[in-house]
């Protein structure tokens, strides 16, 4: 019922310099995979991000949060 990172832990990542954010979804049943994935998004956003990463081939790939 809560997000890894807390607010916290990830303002203080930007804070230090963070640039790269990645994030999934520890579901254990179908309809919960992505849940809160909008929510995490606003919380990156507070914290100063404006996108996040996923990975093709090894190599990081940027979307723009929405």
């Amino acid at each position: 019922g809560f997000t890894l990172p807390y607010t916290p832990i990830l303002a203080l990542w930007r804070e230090c310099g963070g640039e790269m954010v990645t994030f999934g979804s520890d579901a254990h049943a179908a309809e919960d995979v992505g849940a809160d994935f909008a929510a995490f998004g606003e919380m990156m956003r507070t914290c100063g991000f404006s996108s996040y990463f996923t990975f093709r081939e090894g190599a990081p790939v940027e979307h723009t949060l929405a």
